[in-house]
């Protein structure tokens, strides 16, 4: 088991014993009610519920780094249809300057997350560097129209979407544009031309 310093043991075997309970759970009722949807949104709320824990325990311990930070769902994820063993796509976001900071903010996050066996695609980025990105790639715009926010600072999430969806609106015909291409060389690219 990966562990930080000054991570509390009590509180990582505590996140395994929810993940491990509600993940048996959630497959016990699949077989009962073969519900794909269902199942997803329940994988979805247990790794919210697991991220926030991490939030709650990390933050009592140091609110000030957790005021311009949040913790972010894209994606499948994002839209709450986590199939099982599924990557979980998160972005952690940030609005201040030091950099040593966030990165430790980020493993507190992810050292758990690993540590139950959880395959996580991950991005840091700054406030800024969020628009601009998704200005520039296409996977990235794409993921950022389901962005959900999971934990941290609501004001942060809400400027972000704010930017983001502005940069949208003034180019909505070529998101659309780009869309189409992306499909049309999907389906060339598995033989379906």
């Amino acid at each position: 088991m990966m562990k930080l310093k000054n991570e509390n043991i009590s509180d990582i075997n505590e996140l395994k014993n929810i993940y491990t309970k509600e993940r048996k759970f959630i497959k016990d009722s699949f077989f009962l009610n073969y519900s794909g949807i269902k199942n997803n949104k329940q994988n979805s709320n247990l790794i919210d519920k697991i991220i926030k824990k991490i939030f709650f325990i990390k933050n009592k311990k140091n609110k000030k780094r957790f005021e311009e930070f949040s913790v972010i769902a894209v994606g499948g994820y994002g839209r709450k249809q986590l199939a099982p063993y599924s990557d979980i796509d998160l972005l952690f976001i940030y609005d201040f300057k030091n950099l040593e900071a966030i990165e430790k903010i980020v493993k507190e996050f992810l050292y758990p997350l690993w540590d139950l066996g959880l395959k996580v695609g991950y991005a840091v980025r700054s406030l800024k560097e969020s628009i601009i990105f998704s200005e520039k790639d296409q996977i990235i715009k794409t993921t950022m129209l389901d962005a959900r926010l999971i934990c941290g600072s609501k004001n942060l999430f809400n400027k972000l979407l704010i930017n983001f969806f502005k940069k949208i609106k003034e180019k909505k015909k070529e998101l659309i544009d780009q869309k189409i291409k992306e499909r049309e060389e999907r389906i060339k690219a598995i033989g379906f031309d």
